[in-house]
C-alpha cells in the first residue's frame, strides 16, 4: 500500500510540481509516525491505512515534482521499495522490544520536530 500511494504521489508530483505546504504535511507525517511509535498507540486498521497512504503520497508527490525522467521515477520507486523492506525486517527484529521502538519513535518525532521548528 505504501509504495502504491507513493507512486500514485509520485505520478501527481511530477505533473503538477510542488505545493505551498508540502514540506510541512511531509514533516507532520513523519511526525504522527515517530508519536505512533515512541508512544505505542494502536489506531484501528482502516485509520492507519489513511494515515500512512496520506503520508506517502505526499512523499510520493515530493519526490514526483523534483524528478527528471523516467530513470529518476525508477531509481526513486526501487530505493523506496528497499526502505519499504529494510523497514519490515527491522519491525519484525524490533516487535517484542518495546524499549527500541519507543527509542527509535523518539528519535524519528524529534527529528520531525526540529524540521517543522526550522532547526533542521
Amino acid at each position: 500500500m505504501f509504495l502504491i500511494a507513493g507512486v500514485l504521489g509520485g505520478f501527481a508530483g511530477a505533473k503538477m510540481g510542488a505545493f505551498t505546504g508540502l514540506e510541512t504535511m511531509l514533516a507532520i507525517s513523519v511526525l504522527v509516525l515517530g508519536f505512533a511509535l515512541a508512544l505505542h498507540k494502536h489506531v484501528a486498521q482502516s485509520a492507519a491505512f489513511i494515515l500512512v497512504a496520506i503520508g506517502a503520497a505526499m512523499h510520493g508527490w515530493a519526490h514526483g515534482s523534483q524528478a527528471a525522467g523516467s530513470m529518476s521515477i525508477v531509481g526513486i520507486c526501487t530505493g523506496t521499495a528497499s526502505l519499504v523492506a529494510l523497514g519490515g525486517a527491522v519491525a519484525h527484529a524490533v516487535r517484542n522490544a518495546p524499549r527500541i521502538i519507543t527509542g527509535i519513535g523518539t528519535g524519528i518525532a524529534t527529528v520531525a520536530f526540529a524540521i517543522l521548528a526550522g532547526i533542521l
